[in-house]
């Protein structure tokens, strides 16, 4: 525990001493004669200067954009907007223990409440009601599901189920339900949120409090952290960022700090905390060359279990022509686990602990857009270490406006002891209304 302390104190001690004198002299606007306004006046020109070269590649549509709507579905700016979307997703699979043929039909109805009384506040709550017709009650698969909600990963159980038959399963949750303050200089959110501190795509070991499923269907689906969120911006090009996000006991609670700064055409972060009581600090690099795109993510973790290790993914992306696009990431995963394969593939609170069986993997992602209404993405990962290899083909067509359908297949090779040795294939089908 005093390792644990030490490390986190001395990011801590980084963030403070070093950047917030800079912080204080900009935020009380001391002034301090002509070469300061000069200086200030150079570093507004490279902001805009850099935002403006960076357009083509931020805006790009990635597959792993967190909890982004497509341009026409955003509504016009108001005190009160209501949006929101119905889904619908089939699948078919094997059952994991016996290998039994079944199928799922999830129906979901998304309600996107925002209430912006003032310029600087905003109150966001995110209501899903969820109905899963199915034929696999007495299967593991199933019970995994039921055991992966918010009575069992979040502070707050904000999801209830009114119905648990054999073959129906129906609940209602908030998704999101938060209070905002932004004044520019300062935001401060409360409640059920997105914390999202990777940049990566398929793994991020820094993203601490929502961790990425590169396996799932639906990558831009994550579970709330319920958390109080403080970002103080240190001038025009950095920001601190502070965390904390309760358990129902300090030891699975989990505090940390993040530090952004801008230099030139890369953005840079420096983390620490303790998440669920191992120790972390890690660093990231995020920037551009050309029409390319190049990041890199580093995290050590003093783990409470008296295992120590190292996670490090690199990764970069490229726009070959305006209709494709490719990305590709290595993974190392120093704490990877692969002694209870069981209760990885059964348990998110385990996985995002674990992230991967294997030490060694690599991910791509190639996507070609067939017509301006037609896409088709092809993700895949590879495990160096055994061999086994997962492959996603999807086709997405936009029907109408605010309307999309989808249909794909995850697709496993391996033996038992690969990364994907267990998984048996899924086919599915998707449509979704937005409103």
């Amino acid at each position: 525990m005093a390792r644990k302390n030490l490390v986190v104190s001395i990011v801590l001690f980084i963030n403070i001493t070093i950047f917030f004198p800079c912080a204080a002299a900009e935020m009380l606007n001391i002034s301090q004669g002509p070469a300061l306004e000069l200086a200030r006046e150079k570093e507004m020109m490279m902001a805009l200067a850099l935002q403006e070269a960076q357009i083509n590649f931020t805006q790009r549509e990635h597959a792993w954009e967190k909890e982004k709507n497509p341009p026409e579905k955003i509504k016009k700016k108001g005190p009160v907007q209501l949006g929101g979307y119905l889904k619908n997703l089939y699948t078919n699979s094997k059952t994991t223990d016996t290998k039994a043929s079944y199928f799922t039909d999830l129906s979901r109805l998304r309600l996107d409440l925002k209430v912006k009384p003032s310029e600087e506040i905003l109150t966001n709550i995110v209501f899903d009601q969820e109905m899963l017709a199915h034929d696999f009650g007495d299967s593991s698969d199933f019970q995994a599901i039921r055991k992966n909600d918010q009575k069992n990963l979040a502070f707050i159980d904000a999801e209830k189920a009114y119905c648990n038959d054999r073959n129906f399963y129906a609940k209602y949750s908030l998704y999101r339900g938060y209070i905002k303050y932004d004044n520019q200089s300062l935001q401060a959110t409360l409640g059920k949120q997105l914390v999202d501190w990777g940049r990566c795509r398929f793994w991020s070991p820094l993203d601490l409090f929502n961790p990425v499923n590169p396996l799932s269907i639906e990558r831009d689906e994550r579970l709330g952290t319920d958390a109080a969120n403080l970002e103080l911006a240190l001038g025009s090009l950095a920001n601190l960022n502070f965390v904390y996000a309760p358990q129902q006991s300090w030891a699975k609670s989990s505090f940390g700090s993040r530090l952004y700064y801008r230099v030139e055409n890369w953005d840079l972060f420096l983390l620490g905390g303790d998440f669920k009581n191992d120790a972390v600090v890690g660093f990231c690099a995020d920037g551009y060359l050309g029409n390319g795109g190049l990041r890199m993510e580093f995290s050590y973790t003093d783990a409470d279990s008296g295992k120590n290790f190292a996670r490090a993914v690199i990764g970069g992306e490229y726009n070959f022509t305006n209709k494709v696009h490719v990305l590709a990431e290595y993974f190392y995963n120093g704490g990877a686990d692969d002694s209870n394969i069981s209760e990885f593939m059964s348990s998110y609170k385990y996985s995002s602990k674990v992230l991967t069986l294997k030490k060694n993997l690599l991910g791509s992602w190639l996507g070609y857009e067939i017509t301006p209404l037609l896409k088709w993405d092809n993700y895949m990962i590879y495990d160096f270490d055994q061999k086994g290899v997962f492959f996603n083909p999807e086709f997405k067509y936009n029907l109408w406006a605010n309307f999309d359908v989808s249909a794909g297949a995850q697709l496993f090779w391996g033996n038992h002891k690969s990364e994907f040795g267990d998984y048996q294939n899924v086919y599915y089908a998707q449509a979704q209304y937005f409103f």
